[in-house]
Protein backbone atom coordinates (compact mmCIF):
# COMPACT_ATOMS: atom_id res chain seq x y z
CA UNK A 1 0.00 0.00 0.00
CA UNK A 2 1.59 3.50 -1.01
CA UNK A 3 4.93 1.69 -1.00
CA UNK A 4 4.95 0.83 2.31
CA UNK A 5 6.65 -2.39 2.74
CA UNK A 6 4.11 -5.17 3.41
CA UNK A 7 5.35 -6.41 6.87
CA UNK A 8 5.16 -2.71 7.90
CA UNK A 9 1.57 -2.41 6.54
CA UNK A 10 0.78 -5.29 8.45
CA UNK A 11 1.92 -4.10 11.80
CA UNK A 12 -0.31 -1.58 11.24
CA UNK A 13 -3.39 -3.29 10.42
CA UNK A 14 -2.44 -6.18 12.94
CA UNK A 15 -2.27 -3.19 15.92
CA UNK A 16 1.31 -4.45 16.70
CA UNK A 17 2.65 -0.73 16.26
CA UNK A 18 0.90 2.52 16.12
CA UNK A 19 0.84 4.70 13.21
CA UNK A 20 3.25 7.45 13.27
CA UNK A 21 2.35 10.77 11.56
CA UNK A 22 5.14 9.63 9.01
CA UNK A 23 3.24 6.52 8.05
CA UNK A 24 0.34 8.36 8.17
CA UNK A 25 1.39 11.06 5.80
CA UNK A 26 2.66 8.69 3.50
CA UNK A 27 -0.32 6.44 3.05
CA UNK A 28 -2.41 9.90 2.72
CA UNK A 29 -0.25 11.25 0.13
CA UNK A 30 -0.43 7.94 -1.47
CA UNK A 31 -3.76 7.95 -1.31
CA UNK A 32 -4.88 11.19 -2.63
CA UNK A 33 -6.30 12.51 0.31
CA UNK A 34 -6.95 15.03 3.16
CA UNK A 35 -6.55 15.55 6.07
CA UNK A 36 -10.19 16.51 6.11
CA UNK A 37 -11.39 13.69 3.94
CA UNK A 38 -9.52 10.96 6.37
CA UNK A 39 -11.92 13.04 9.28
CA UNK A 40 -15.11 12.76 7.22
CA UNK A 41 -14.45 9.38 6.34
CA UNK A 42 -13.63 7.93 9.91
CA UNK A 43 -15.94 9.69 12.03
CA UNK A 44 -12.73 11.16 13.72
CA UNK A 45 -11.54 14.67 14.12
CA UNK A 46 -7.70 15.04 14.17
CA UNK A 47 -6.14 16.34 17.19
CA UNK A 48 -3.77 19.25 17.71
CA UNK A 49 -1.14 17.39 18.00
CA UNK A 50 -1.72 15.18 15.04
CA UNK A 51 -2.78 17.98 13.08
CA UNK A 52 0.51 19.47 13.57
CA UNK A 53 2.79 16.25 13.40
CA UNK A 54 1.21 15.89 9.86
CA UNK A 55 2.18 19.18 8.45
CA UNK A 56 5.31 18.93 10.22
CA UNK A 57 6.29 15.55 8.33
CA UNK A 58 5.12 17.16 5.04
CA UNK A 59 7.42 20.37 5.40
CA UNK A 60 10.44 18.20 6.47
CA UNK A 61 9.35 16.04 3.02
CA UNK A 62 9.12 19.39 0.97
CA UNK A 63 12.28 21.20 2.28
CA UNK A 64 14.54 17.96 2.44
CA UNK A 65 17.52 20.76 1.16
CA UNK A 66 16.82 23.06 3.68
CA UNK A 67 17.02 20.09 6.35
CA UNK A 68 20.18 18.73 4.59
CA UNK A 69 22.05 22.11 4.63
CA UNK A 70 21.43 22.94 8.08
CA UNK A 71 22.75 19.00 8.82
CA UNK A 72 25.89 19.58 7.20
CA UNK A 73 26.42 23.20 8.96
CA UNK A 74 26.70 23.86 12.89
CA UNK A 75 27.30 28.01 11.79
CA UNK A 76 24.18 27.56 9.53
CA UNK A 77 22.18 25.78 12.78
CA UNK A 78 23.50 28.32 15.13
CA UNK A 79 22.50 31.17 12.15
CA UNK A 80 19.07 29.94 12.09
CA UNK A 81 18.81 29.32 15.46
CA UNK A 82 19.85 33.11 16.54
CA UNK A 83 17.29 34.71 13.85
CA UNK A 84 14.77 32.25 15.27
CA UNK A 85 15.15 33.57 18.70
CA UNK A 86 15.38 37.48 17.65
CA UNK A 87 11.87 37.48 16.12
CA UNK A 88 10.36 35.54 19.34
Amino acid sequence: LCGLPKTRYNSFTSGKLNLSAYYCYKIMEGLRVTEEYVEKKSGKQFTDTQRGDLRRVAWMESNSDIINALMSSKKLTQDVRETINKRK
